[in-house]
């Protein structure tokens, strides 16, 4: 699923992200992230089609 467009985490293995420098709360397609862990990542989830800010997980 990774590369592919999708508007919500729950259609990814992973978390659905957009690109960091889109607003939140903005609505957006994102992509499965490559990662099944985000561990020491920073990353714009998507959520019902729209970014939720960027967050950083350590």
């Amino acid at each position: 699923m990774s590369g592919k467009e999708w508007r919500d985490h729950s259609e990814c293995e992973s978390d659905c992200i957009a690109e960091d420098s889109v607003p939140a709360g903005t609505a957006v397609t994102g992509h499965c992230s490559q990662w099944t862990i985000e561990l020491g990542r920073c990353f714009n989830g998507v959520k019902d089609g729209k970014a939720q800010g960027v967050i950083c997980v350590d």
